[in-house]
C-alpha cells in the first residue's frame, strides 16, 4: 500500500497541479509551469513528455478607440474574440544519481502569450496582434538529509532561456512625421525575432515524512531579463516600405515564490495545496529602443501588478494501475486596468494509468473561468468591455522509467 501511495503522489499531483497550471496561465498571468519541480522527488531514472493544448475565449465588446493623430475612429468592428489556441509541449529526464542526489534535465517554453485581431477592428491603432514566446532549458539538483524523523532537501536549479516577441498594429499615415504623405494608413510591425541567451536560477528546500506521505517545499524562482533584437518595419500597401530601423528591447519574466504542500489523509487519498507569488509588476512598461540612437521613441505599457495563486486539491488511487485527482485554484489577474488579464478560478481533473512498470500514460482535462471587466489603455486610446469568459484546455503525455 505505501508502495501505492507514493505513487499516487507523484503522480496526480504532478498530473492536476501541472496542468490546472498551464490551463491558467493565460489569463491570470502568461506562466507556462517553467518551474517545477516534482521529477526530483520520483525515485529511480524515467523520461517524461507531455503537451497541453489550450483553447481560450476572451470576448471584447463595446470598443471605442483613437488614432495615432488623436482622432476618433469611426470606422472598424466594435466586438472582438483575440485569443488564439496554443500547443504548449515540454519534456523531462530525471535521474538518481546515488541514494542521497537527484538530477532532473527539462525543456519548457515557460512564458508566453498570442492574441490576434482583424485589421479592420475599432482598435486596430493599438494592437492587431501581439505575440510573445520563450524557450527554456534547465537543470536541477536535489541533494537529501536524512532526519531523525523525515529527511531533508535542499534543492537548486539554474538554466537559460531565449525568446521572441511581436507587436502589429496600423498607424495612420499623418502620424509618422519625417515620411512622405501617402493615401492611406501604414503597417507598423514590431519583430523581435532573436534575444541574447539569459541564464537564470532557483533554489529551495522541501521536508518529508514518506512514510506519512508528507512533503512541504518552498522554492524562489529568479526574474530572467531578456533583452530582445529586431527590426521595426513600416509599409503602406501604395507606397511600400516607408520605414525600416533596428530595434531592442527588454522584456522581464517574474521572479516568484511558491510555497506546496501535501499529504496522505487516508489510505489510497491525498491532499494537496499550493500559494505562489509572482512578480509581475517589472513587467510594467517596454520601452521600445532605436538601435542607431540607444534612445526609446515609444513604449508598450502592459501596467502589471504582482500575482497570486492558490490552489487546492485531492487525489485517490482507484487500483494499483489507476490514480486520479482534482483540483481549484484561484488566479489573482495582473492587471491594473489596461488590459483583460483579471481573476481566474480553474477546476482540472487529471490522472496517471501504469500501462507497465516501465510505462505511465498521463492526462487531463481543465475548466477556466476568467472574471468579466473593463480596459483603458495607454495612448492610443482604446476602451472595451469584456465579459465572464470560459475556456478549456486538455493535456496528455507519456513517461518511461528504468
Amino acid at each position: 500500500m505505501q508502495k501505492n501511495i507514493n505513487k499516487l503522489m507523484l503522480y496526480i499531483s504532478v498530473v492536476s497541479i501541472g496542468f490546472t497550471f498551464l490551463a491558467s496561465s493565460l489569463h491570470a498571468d502568461f506562466s507556462r509551469n517553467a518551474e517545477d519541480i516534482h521529477s526530483l522527488f520520483k525515485p529511480g531514472n524515467s523520461l517524461e513528455a507531455s503537451v497541453a493544448a489550450v483553447f481560450p475565449e476572451r470576448s471584447f465588446y463595446n470598443a471605442t478607440a483613437v488614432d495615432r493623430t488623436g482622432a476618433v475612429v469611426t470606422t472598424g468592428n466594435t466586438a472582438a474574440d483575440p485569443a488564439t489556441k496554443q500547443q504548449i509541449p515540454q519534456f523531462t529526464a530525471k535521474f538518481e544519481v546515488n541514494p542521497v542526489v537527484d538530477c532532473m534535465l527539462a525543456y519548457r517554453q515557460p512564458y508566453g502569450f498570442d492574441t490576434n485581431h482583424a485589421h479592420d477592428w475599432v482598435g486596430r491603432y493599438k494592437s492587431t496582434r501581439s505575440t510573445a514566446d520563450t524557450e527554456a532549458y534547465r537543470a536541477a539538483c536535489s541533494y537529501k538529509i536524512p532526519l531523525k524523523s523525515g529527511q531533508f532537501r535542499v534543492i537548486g536549479g539554474v538554466g537559460v532561456m531565449t525568446g521572441s516577441g511581436k507587436l502589429t498594429n496600423t498607424a495612420a499615415n499623418a502620424a509618422v512625421s519625417g515620411l512622405p504623405s501617402v493615401a492611406g494608413d501604414a503597417y507598423n510591425v514590431f519583430d523581435f525575432d532573436d534575444s541574447d541567451t539569459q541564464k537564470n536560477w532557483q533554489a529551495g528546500f522541501a521536508y518529508e515524512i514518506p512514510e506519512k506521505v508528507i512533503r512541504a517545499s518552498l522554492m524562489y524562482n529568479a526574474k530572467t531579463d531578456l533583452k530582445l533584437h529586431g527590426t521595426q518595419t513600416l509599409t503602406n500597401p501604395l507606397a511600400g516600405t516607408l520605414l525600416t530601423r533596428d530595434i531592442e528591447g527588454t522584456l522581464t519574466w517574474p521572479e516568484s515564490v511558491e510555497l506546496k504542500l501535501q499529504s496522505g489523509i487516508k489510505p489510497g487519498w491525498l491532499a494537496m495545496g499550493s500559494i505562489r507569488w509572482d512578480n509581475w509588476s517589472e513587467f510594467y512598461e517596454l520601452p521600445i529602443i532605436d538601435k542607431a540612437t540607444g534612445k526609446a521613441f515609444t513604449i508598450i505599457t502592459p501596467g502589471f501588478r504582482d500575482g497570486l495563486s492558490i490552489s487546492a486539491g485531492v487525489g485517490h488511487q482507484v487500483s494499483p494501475a489507476l490514480g486520479v485527482g482534482a483540483q481549484v485554484k484561484w488566479g489573482k489577474g495582473v492587471s491594473t486596468g489596461f488590459n483583460s488579464v483579471t481573476d481566474t478560478w480553474t477546476v482540472s481533473l487529471g490522472g496517471s494509468y501504469q500501462i507497465n512498470k516501465q510505462l505511465a500514460l498521463k492526462g487531463g482535462v481543465g475548466v477556466v473561468f476568467a472574471d468579466s471587466g473593463s480596459a483603458v489603455t495607454t495612448a492610443p486610446v482604446l476602451k472595451y468591455d469584456f465579459g465572464d469568459d470560459v475556456f478549456y484546455a486538455l493535456t496528455t503525455g507519456l513517461e518511461v522509467s528504468f
